[in-house]
């Protein structure tokens, strides 16, 4: 998978805003925040993944939540599937997958969400899988078979629950 927000040259508008956004003053944040979600842009994806995972302010990873529960950027979804899966083993990872799926972003790359699902706890997992329930129609049949294999490659350390869920999931990959 391509980073291609890392190919992407920002503008010095939107590089003041970048490093507004890991300023450690919370109200700088804030107000850097608000200008992104109002001017909406994919080259700051994967700036609000790394602001969200490392920030340690409630109120700065409820803001980036709210963000992307409301993301109307055309093109994103291929912004975040190049980087979501880099959080996979994060415990709050969970927080934004229920903000993508909030958002009714169309993916059409679910490898990405089925390597969270491998590491995911049960809530997690219940999310994703409802996360790739709404997108499984947007992705190319070719990539099915991929992601069979990524959910069921650590199957035996599975839960009951993330058994059945993954049982659901290998029916709907294999669907033509």
């Amino acid at each position: 998978m391509t980073k291609q927000g890392e190919n992407i040259k920002l503008t010095k508008e939107q590089k003041q805003l970048h490093d507004e956004l890991f300023s450690k003053n919370e109200d700088v944040v804030l107000n850097a925040l608000n200008r992104i979600e109002e001017v909406g842009n994919v080259v700051f994806i994967k700036p609000l993944l790394e602001l969200y995972f490392s920030s340690q302010t409630l109120k700065v990873k409820k803001y980036v939540e709210k963000i992307f529960s409301n993301i109307k950027v055309k093109n994103v979804a291929e912004e975040i599937e190049s980087f979501v899966a880099e959080y996979k083993h994060h415990k709050e990872i969970k927080n934004i997958i229920v903000a993508f799926w909030e958002s009714s972003i169309n993916f059409t790359d679910l490898r990405p969400f089925c390597e969270i699902f491998v590491t995911a706890d049960e809530q997690t997992a219940l999310e994703i899988f409802t996360l790739i329930e709404q997108n499984i129609a947007n992705q190319n049949p070719n990539k099915n078979t991929e992601c069979l294999k990524i959910i069921s490659s650590d199957r035996k350390h599975y839960s009951e629950f993330k058994t059945r869920l993954c049982d659901e999931l290998e029916k709907m990959f294999q669907l033509p």
